[in-house]
């Protein structure tokens, strides 16, 4: 085994001789230097041989992602790489072992293919790598220094974290989120008439069933106890969601362009643990409040539902769904939800934002959008918002992010009607009651060009879809709202009369 002596942020690069069939082992021995928990999680490129050819490598890193605290020592994770028999002798192959979020140099691997090895035990390489580069640690502390810089420094933090988060826990926080939205839901009678109406389907009974044996209450448990792990705050408090939102009330009460003493930030506490706890493992209350959640959310999937729990919708399944059934579900729900956690967070708020800035967007062209759009304008809350986004530069990170989600549906096949997380899983919801999901109006593609770089018209779209959403956040926007300047209408400016300068004296035509 060959030890890298000396831990640098990036060691030299990996090179050794290997025949085809061979087995290659990578022990990565990582160490935390920065002032927080890591999340690591290290990706291996596709080989490329010096001949252009292309090699695929498939999830080749044991255990899959780790926690790493800081100061707790080093922590370990192996890379075992199986070569391709098709290798042929005098090849050379080369793939980039990256670490999202973390460093923005890979590991670069070099290998020689060999005809015959006479020890053809696996290649071991033990690599020493340490977070962040000293050069990041020496800057940190001078950029946290300036508090002018800290709310935008926020949002660049929490942009480059994105990458690092699974998408896990955010899934985890968003569905126990929209499961409290229906849990209120059902203190109404209305609720609970649609609860009851709800359960009496075979739609209910085939998802409930589902949920119930891919144990999906105790995977959201389970994600939150691991998220509340790394976060290391109050397990009430410390949410991804809660963070955002103290994160946006920050801009009300403070100025990014003037140094001043911050007022308190009031933000409700996104309970999770106790509401889980208080569901259990119970599939069918868990999937009621969902479903009830998303109908108060959304007025398009409410006459979905509404439709299925009043038998409008005839399910393609019969009453007791055959067994097939209920396995292709699960099938669904075994192969996607894995692919959580390696997918970094960034899809899931990029099609979040989107969202919310599509429902902004179709607000703003109401009159008492129109006119909560022009106060919101005025404030100071408006200008703080939009001097973070083109600090972080959020416009680009959308239309990047956008065009690579893009390209790769494109590639993999998948209709760009029919791409992202949250369209699969609604498109899974109706596939079960037999019935068609409904286009949407407007296209993201099409809201990202149209928007472009204008970091005002992001931030007052994505605050007004988020206000559609959820009634809070709207009496909060009108109480910002409220503290505009009144702006008179401005007279005209008289328009001077145009005078021919090219024929007066002294012009340059004389």
């Amino acid at each position: 085994m060959i030890e890298d002596k000396n831990p640098i942020a990036m060691p030299p690069p990996v090179q050794a001789e290997i025949h085809p069939g061979g087995e290659l082992v990578l022990r990565l021995s990582l160490h935390n230097g920065s002032g927080e928990t890591l999340l690591v999680r290290p990706v291996l490129d596709n080989w490329l041989a010096d001949n252009g050819e292309i090699f695929a490598t498939i999830n080749p890193v044991e255990p899959d992602y780790i926690y790493l605290g800081s100061g707790a020592g080093n922590a370990t994770q192996t890379v075992t790489v199986k070569l391709p028999l098709e290798l042929q002798p005098g090849q050379v192959i080369k793939s980039w072992l990256r670490f999202p979020g973390l460093l923005e140099e890979p590991l670069l691997i070099i290998l020689n293919v060999k005809a015959k090895i006479a020890e053809k035990k696996p290649r071991e390489y033990l690599v020493n790598i340490s977070f962040p580069s000293r050069e990041l640690a020496d800057h940190k502390s001078s950029i946290y220094d300036d508090i002018t810089t800290q709310n935008a420094w926020g949002l660049i933090s929490a942009l480059n974290d994105l990458d690092r988060i699974p998408s896990r826990w955010l899934v985890a926080e968003l569905l126990v989120a929209i499961s409290q939205k229906g849990e209120e839901y059902t203190c109404t009678p209305e609720g609970l008439k649609r609860l009851s109406q709800l359960r009496k389907t075979a739609f209910f009974s085939t998802v409930s069933t589902v949920l119930a044996t891919a144990k999906v209450p105790d995977w959201i448990s389970e994600t939150l106890s691991m998220s509340g792990q790394v976060l290391k705050g109050d397990r009430r408090e410390q949410r991804l969601l809660y963070i955002w939102e103290r994160w946006l009330l920050s801009l009300v009460e403070s100025d990014v362009e003037a140094p001043e003493t911050a007022k308190p930030i009031v933000a409700p506490l996104f309970v999770a643990t106790e509401f889980v706890a208080k569901l259990g493992t119970d599939s069918d209350r868990w999937l009621g409040y969902f479903l009830l959640g998303l109908m108060s959310l959304s007025p398009r999937i409410a006459s979905h539902i509404e439709a299925i729990a009043t038998q409008k919708i005839k399910p393609l399944n019969p009453a007791t769904p055959p067994p097939q059934t209920i396995a292709g579900c699960l099938y669904h729900l075994g192969t996607r939800l894995p692919e959580l956690d390696l997918l970094p967070a960034r899809w899931l708020v990029l099609e979040l934002l989107l969202i919310f800035a599509q429902k902004g967007d179709d607000y703003a062209k109401t009159p008492p959008g129109r006119m909560l759009l022009d106060q919101l304008r005025l404030t100071r809350f408006c200008k703080n918002g939009v001097l973070s986004l083109a600090a972080a530069s959020v416009p680009r990170w959308i239309a990047v992010s956008q065009a690579t989600a893009t390209a790769f549906h494109n590639s993999v096949g998948t209709p760009a009607s029919r791409g992202g997380l949250l369209k699969f899983w609604e498109q899974w919801l109706w596939d079960i009651a037999g019935s068609q999901m409904p286009n949407s109006q407007t296209s993201a593609a099409d809201l990202v060009n149209q928007l472009g770089i204008d970091g005002e018209a992001w931030f007052l779209k994505i605050v007004l879809g988020i206000s559609c959403v959820s009634p809070r956040i709207a009496t909060t926007l009108q109480a910002i709202a409220s503290t505009a300047p009144s702006v008179s209408p401005t007279a005209p400016t008289p328009i001077p009369p145009i005078k021919d300068v090219l024929s007066e004296p002294g012009s340059l035509q004389r």
